[in-house]
């Protein structure tokens, strides 16, 4: 990909997810700045001090001290962070953490995937969606990110 470079922030309490997602993402374009957060508290208290904000952020649900639903309705009502587009990004397909972020504002909903090379499919037509016509906050058809001919 020789596109616009996007800064990306990860908000998740598992190292192992940090270096599989970084891993994965430098694969797939070495131009992506990563930044990682180890909780809710911790990205906001990030991008307090950011001047140059994330053009994505992915945030996990279950995190400690302050997890995902919480910080992304912070990030709702801060005038500076709203329109930052958010993934969810967790392992919870339950329908009610889809409908509860939905609602609270998030951009898309992407399940955590099994292996590796889900992940850099996803993530591949992930950021070739975000460059070519960006997300659709709102948009319930678009919510729930899939590959073509996948289900969560």
């Amino acid at each position: 990909m020789t596109s616009k470079p996007i800064y990306v922030m990860l908000a998740d309490d598992s190292p192992d997810e940090h270096f599989l997602f970084i891993h994965t993402v430098k694969g797939i374009d070495k131009s992506i700045t990563i930044s990682t957060a180890v909780n809710g508290e911790d990205l906001l208290n990030k991008l307090a001090g950011e001047s140059n904000l994330p053009d994505i952020i992915f945030l996990d649900i279950n995190m400690p001290f302050k997890n995902g639903k919480e910080c992304l309705y912070d990030m709702r009502q801060d005038v500076r962070l709203r329109d930052i587009p958010v993934v969810i990004y967790s392992t919870s397909d339950e329908k009610s953490d889809v409908e509860e972020t939905f609602a609270l504002g998030a951009d898309m909903y992407l399940k955590k995937p099994q292996d590796f090379i889900e992940l850099e499919d996803i993530l591949k037509e992930l950021f070739k969606t975000y460059r070519e016509q960006g997300f659709y906050r709102g948009d319930r058809d678009r919510y729930i990110f899939r590959l073509p001919d996948h289900q969560i």
